[in-house]
């Protein structure tokens, strides 16, 4: 079209007729367009040559990105989270095709670890008569017999524990930032955590170390795996591998497994361990072997233990003499407006975090992406943890924050994928 203006590439002439691109294919001139432009100049030498069909992709610089005024892309090797500003709007976006609906859980049978962050602290016992459990069931960390044990034996050696973690700085230092504490503070963490057996499959988040790096991986424990629990009855390490743990995933409809699986497996059949709302003083547990009930005073090591007559599958009201509503005799509980001040001090550190990122990749308008999501907190210890929740059209970020040493660790699957965009933002 030597001499003439381009009318602009939604435009294509392929020597006989205009094409015109509606957005979604090329269409010959005069449907559904009124206007198009004369007809170029024929160019010297040209006759008899065959038409050139309209090619075959949208024209060059009209691409459609389906993000729309105000959108936000995580377009970074395809499916990593990215902050981008687009059209004046900010916003995370998390592209992940066909498969937004699906949590892949690893299945991690007895006696087996994954990037472990220890030699072997525990023992696993295989479970004789599991309880009965229909599809994926959320129970209370207090239910009697939802975990096991063996009578007057510890399925876990807290001390072989301490004792590794403090003679490998580094992993001490990971380990202990993925549970929201200090390298310092891990005996004192440790001692008062009971080791107990889970008497069915169980989902949770296992955290192992591998390069340097901890690895984050939703996964789902065979019955009869050693577990130390803290006083609120959350699993926080696996013995066999010293790897700590943090609550499961939500789990959708669907559910993907990778892994070996043992006998009894049953895909989405597992159990979800719900903290209590108290300080569990005694847990009752069930002998895996023998099937008698027994209590456990919280934080012994089966020496203290004494056969019970209370029947598994109850929950102890509250109070009773293995629950009580006071986290610490020594400690009075925080006033629910206290409490409400705390809340929103983990909320802060979660988007002073962002802020942090914003600024680190260059991106503006960060308060805008704060201004329209939810944050929820809720505690998640005695020491200062929370956990932080943040909620937009993209996904769902889920953080542990520890007030008392300013940590924010990215626990869900959606919160790592964004501490990968801004390295050393996130704990």
């Amino acid at each position: 079209m030597a001499g003439q203006d381009s009318p602009g590439p939604e435009w294509h002439w392929d020597g006989q007729e205009w094409h015109w691109w509606n957005g979604s294919d090329w269409v010959p001139a005069g449907v559904g367009h009124e206007q198009m432009p004369p007809p170029p100049p024929p160019v010297e030498g040209s006759a008899g040559i065959t038409a050139a069909p309209p090619p075959a992709g949208p024209p060059t610089g009209t691409g459609r990105s389906g993000l729309g005024a105000g959108g936000w892309a995580a377009i970074v090797l395809g499916i990593v989270l990215a902050l981008v500003l687009i059209g004046g709007g900010l916003g995370f976006f998390l592209l992940r095709g066909d498969d937004s609906d699906v949590v892949t859980l690893q299945t991690e049978p007895l006696s087996t670890a994954i990037n472990e962050f220890t030699p072997p602290a525990g023992t696993d016992t295989p479970v004789t008569d599991p309880p009965a459990v229909s599809g994926v069931q959320t129970l209370p960390a207090e239910t009697v017999g939802l975990f096991g044990g063996t009578l007057d034996s510890s399925s876990c050696d807290k001390d072989q524990l301490v004792t590794y973690l403090q003679s490998n700085p580094e992993k001490a230092a990971a380990w202990a930032r993925t549970l929201g504490i200090t390298a310092a503070e891990i005996p004192q963490f440790v001692a008062p955590l009971t080791p107990v057996l889970l008497r069915s499959d169980t989902a949770v988040t296992n955290h192992g170390f591998e390069n340097g790096q901890v690895t984050t991986v939703p996964a789902v424990l065979q019955a009869g795996t050693a577990v130390l629990v803290d006083e609120f009855g959350r699993p926080v390490v696996k013995c066999y591998c010293g790897n700590p743990l943090t609550p499961a995933p939500t789990l959708p409809q669907k559910v993907r497994y990778t892994g070996t699986t043992w006998p009894a497996f049953q895909p989405g059949t597992m159990t979800v361990v719900q903290q209590s709302p108290v300080v569990i003083e005694t847990f009752v547990l069930v002998d895996v072997v023998t099937n008698v009930t027994f209590n456990r005073p919280a934080g012994t090591d089966g020496s203290a233990d004494a056969e019970s007559t209370t029947q598994p599958g109850t929950q102890q009201p509250s109070p009773t003499p293995s629950v009580t509503a006071s986290p610490s005799p020594t400690v009075a509980p925080p006033s629910p407006t206290a409490e409400a001040g705390r809340e929103a001090q983990a909320i802060a550190a979660v988007q002073d975090r962002y802020r942090t990122c914003a600024a680190q990749i260059g991106s503006e308008g960060v308060e805008e992406v704060i201004g329209q999501a939810s944050f929820t907190a809720s505690p998640a210890g005695p020491n200062g943890e929370y956990d932080v929740t943040v909620t937009d059209e993209s996904g769902t970020f889920t953080y542990l924050v520890n007030l008392n040493t300013g940590v924010v660790a990215a626990i869900s699957a959606d919160a790592v994928e964004v501490a990968g965009v801004c390295p050393g933002v996130f704990d």
